[in-house]
């Protein structure tokens, strides 16, 4: 069974709202998978570094880009499979933690 673009960018659709205001970051949409990237390229910070402060100082868990490759130096992965009130709550998190962590 395939899903659809559209289907995909829907599910992907709370990451992109929850994401939209904060500064020096942008969304990537997805074209499958049930993952988003975020593009934190603009806070000079190594993704990783970013990874690990979103981890310990706000309780949320992102993958850093560059664990897929040097391309992907500077993005943090954002999985929506859990849906629901768990995803809704990390991505409350994830925005309150990316817009303290570039300011």
């Amino acid at each position: 069974r395939y899903i659809s673009v559209t289907g995909v960018q829907t599910c992907a659709l709370p990451i992109s709202k929850a994401l939209a205001g904060v500064p020096k970051v942008k969304v990537l949409e997805p074209e499958g998978g049930f993952f988003s990237m975020a593009d934190v390229r603009e806070m000079n910070i190594p993704s990783d570094e970013v990874r690990i402060r979103l981890l310990n100082d706000h309780g949320v868990c992102v993958a850093h880009g560059a664990a897929y490759g040097k391309m992907g130096e500077g993005t943090l992965r954002v999985s929506f499979a859990s849906g629901g009130e768990s995803l809704a709550k990390g991505l409350t998190r994830l925005s309150e933690g990316l817009a303290k962590i570039g300011a």
